[in-house]
């Protein structure tokens, strides 16, 4: 509620100042307990984007969100320090994540660009206490309960940003089609794509909650909710992320509804929505075009190593893929330094810009020990997913495979779980997914 009261003001009155004192207040509720901070972030992060945007921070290199990892790490040590905490039942993803710091921070050293490093190096940071710190905080069923209900409330305050521009016709991302300027609403984020990608991830959990819900009106408010999502979706005009949520819908009703005609039937319902877009929107089948032609042109692929496609986003992405990794043989080890991508990718293509490829990012910046311990990461995510079903633990969570399922697709195309609030979602399920319980 602060930190919607003070965006609120802030657009009434054009003073950044009024942002202070309520989040002064409540870094000063919470600060005492980790569990009451841990849960006022997962409400409150994705807002503090907004808040970012609005140039909250400190000369602009320092921005809120940092601030607020920063102090969370401050105080996870400080409860397993004073707690004693044990990691027994999760050794193996501790033992993965650090090896993946350790190789952070090592790329961090002989990184181009320190400060970009060292900044990426805190979030990574800020990460690795998540997962330190979640299982310990996750003491019964009711508390995983809580956790997704957060994420996915912690949306609602992006969606209105989102609304606000629509209606209000104001967004930094704009694109001209038709003879007239069209926004694509970002709900307070950097860009429209990571917007898209977030609200995506809550669209597959309440996706989750309109399978499983019993009462009709509970199910009939998140299929509500989940519409929102799915138009602002269409309105950020992301291709990428309306493509991969359609699809995991897709996975998800096959492998979890028992009555395959509904299933059918909501899989046609999609598929008609996206079909009636195409038809409609001049720009959604300019957007939509670049996925054609990698389909319709048989000298695509050659047209775009060879830099004659340089208008078509997937083609520069391809000429940008190749090009940083022949690069990669003079740095193989450790690669060219955390978050420095941008740096290569001016060499490449004369313009510094971010790989828009998760795997591509992560072996280009930490080298091939960097993405081999990462690798060893999602092996782990992948088997404690599984032994925690086999025991029927509480702390499977169904839906968190389809969440992996969705950010392993999207990273092909973009490093999604480098954008804090994607991040901040990810990593708590991967955390409150990686304690294994023994139950007999």
């Amino acid at each position: 509620m602060l930190v919607a009261t003070s965006i609120s003001a802030v657009l009434l009155s054009g003073k950044i100042l009024l942002l202070i004192v309520p989040l002064v207040l409540l870094i000063m509720v919470f600060c005492l307990n980790i569990r009451r901070f841990f849960f006022t972030l997962l409400l409150c992060m994705p807002s503090v984007e907004i808040l970012n945007q609005l140039g909250v921070g400190f000369n602009g290199s320092i921005m809120l969100n940092a601030i607020l990892s920063a102090y969370f790490i401050y105080i996870s040590l400080l409860h397993i320090l004073k707690n004693r905490v044990h990691f027994n039942t999760r050794k193996g993803v501790i033992l993965a994540f650090a090896i993946y710091i350790a190789a952070c921070i090592v790329s961090s050293i002989v990184a181009i660009d320190v400060f970009a490093s060292v900044k990426e190096l805190l979030k990574m940071l800020f990460y690795f206490c998540l997962i330190l710190i979640i299982p310990d905080l996750i003491k019964e069923k009711s508390d995983m309960k809580i956790i997704i209900n957060l994420l996915i409330l912690s949306a609602v305050i992006p969606m209105c940003y989102g609304a606000f521009q629509l209606i209000a016709h104001q967004s930094p991302i704009t694109a001209w089609i038709g003879g007239r300027t069209v926004i694509r609403i970002t709900g307070g984020f950097t860009h429209s794509n990571h917007f898209a990608y977030f609200i995506s991830l809550v669209g597959i959990i309440v996706f989750g909650k309109i399978i499983t819900e019993k009462n009709k009106y509970m199910k009939l408010l998140y299929a509500t909710f989940f519409g929102l999502i799915l138009y602002e979706v269409v309105l950020t005009y992301s291709r990428t992320a309306l493509m991969m949520l359609i699809l995991t819908i897709v996975v998800m009703l096959v492998s979890r509804t028992k009555n395959k005609l509904t299933a059918i039937l909501v899989i046609s319902v999609l598929i008609g929505s996206l079909i009636f877009l195409f038809q409609k929107s001049e720009l959604v089948q300019e957007r939509f075009q670049d996925v054609f032609n990698i389909f319709s042109n048989i000298n695509y692929l050659n047209n775009a190593l060879n830099g004659d496609a340089d208008t078509d986003s997937f083609a520069w992405r391809i000429n940008l893929w190749i090009g940083s990794l022949l690069l990669l043989s003079d740095s193989l080890l450790f690669g060219f330094g955390l978050q420095n991508f941008v740096n290569i990718s001016n060499k490449v293509i004369s313009i510094s810009i971010d790989a828009h490829n998760n795997y591509v990012k992560i072996l280009v910046e930490t080298g091939v020990i960097g993405f081999s311990s990462f690798m060893l990461v999602v092996y782990q995510m992948v088997k404690n997913q599984f032994i925690n079903k086999k025991n029927n633990s509480f702390f499977y969570y169904k839906e968190a495979s389809f969440l992996y399922l969705y950010i392993f697709l999207v990273s092909f195309i973009d490093p999604v779980i480098n954008h804090t609030a994607i991040g901040f979602l990810f990593w708590t399920v991967y955390a409150s997914q990686s304690r294994i319980s023994f139950n007999k």
